[in-house]
């Protein structure tokens, strides 16, 4: 039984997940040591992980050059004798650099349905919409991904019931990750909308979510992983009223974006999202 000790790499603003296989071979070690397998991807500077198998696949984070990786492994030896082995190398990492993602807001609308939603699930109205952009590494054929983390989706029905439409990682129609479907697309949109039922009479819808762009080097032999770019907030919240059976605008809606940041953080979530009925009016 081993343990790998990941060494401290750079915090470059530039992010690739170059996915490689890193052995360490000692003469007179266990015979079984050096073959490949995966292990986490999230092992911290300096953290130990038990091996259960001789080898192991090792994730950059940052792109930077001359980046030293220090494998070592302690071990037991026929005599009972506790041993250690190691292995260094040098690397080269490439990434993208100088990335960012510019947004363009439309408006909260009642739309057919009736719904009430920011944009429109068809037309020029669209909520939000995201374009991506980096310098890319040369000898590569990347893809975006998008993941969009919700914060705080609430209703308030007839001005006297306030629920959660729920928090967490926004499924797409799929259901699937990630939350939207255009996978390799570098622009995408968002469009959250609410369904307005005849028993309502009115109906606040407060909106807030973070999308991540994320980075993929297309990398298959061995597959490359998703990486974190950064990320933005933005949302939406507007008032709708009932008339005589007919839906309206209530004052003036408000909606935000703020600007990207740059972030190797991961998104994190414990539940879903899914936009869609909510619950009877009171």
């Amino acid at each position: 039984m081993g343990s790998l000790r990941k060494w401290p790499t750079s915090s470059a603003a530039g992010l690739l997940f170059c996915l490689l296989a890193f052995a360490a071979r000692a003469q007179n070690e266990p015979s079984q040591i050096g073959r490949d397998v995966a292990i986490s991807s999230h092992l911290q500077d300096g953290e130990e992980y038990q091996l259960s198998v001789p080898s192991v696949t090792f994730y950059f984070v940052a792109a930077a050059n001359s980046q030293q990786v220090t494998f070592t492994l302690n071990y037991v030896d026929n005599q009972s004798h506790d041993q250690t082995a190691t292995a260094t190398a040098t690397f080269n990492i490439a990434g993208p650099s100088n990335s960012g993602v510019a947004t363009q807001l439309g408006q909260v609308a009642i739309n057919p349905g009736p719904y009430l939603q920011f944009g429109s699930t068809s037309g020029s109205n669209i909520g939000i919409n995201f374009t991506a952009s980096a310098n890319q590494p040369a000898g590569y054929s990347p893809v975006f991904k998008w993941v969009n983390l919700i914060s705080n989706d609430t209703v308030v029905l007839n001005g006297t019931q306030t629920t959660s439409l729920g928090t967490g990682f926004d499924v797409n129609p799929s259901g699937g990750y990630p939350s939207f479907p255009n996978v390799t697309a570098n622009t995408t949109n968002d469009n959250p909308k609410y369904q307005l039922l005849p028993a309502c009479t009115e109906v606040k819808r407060t909106f807030d979510a973070q999308t991540y762009l994320m980075w993929n080097a297309s990398l298959t032999n061995p597959a490359s992983i998703d990486v974190p770019l950064g990320s933005l907030t933005w949302g939406f919240s507007g008032d709708a009223v009932q008339n005589s059976g007919t839906w309206s605008l209530n004052g003036t809606p408000t909606k935000y974006a703020a600007g990207f940041t740059n972030s190797s953080s991961y998104p994190t979530w414990t539940s879903s999202h899914s936009n869609g009925l909510g619950p009877a009016c009171p």
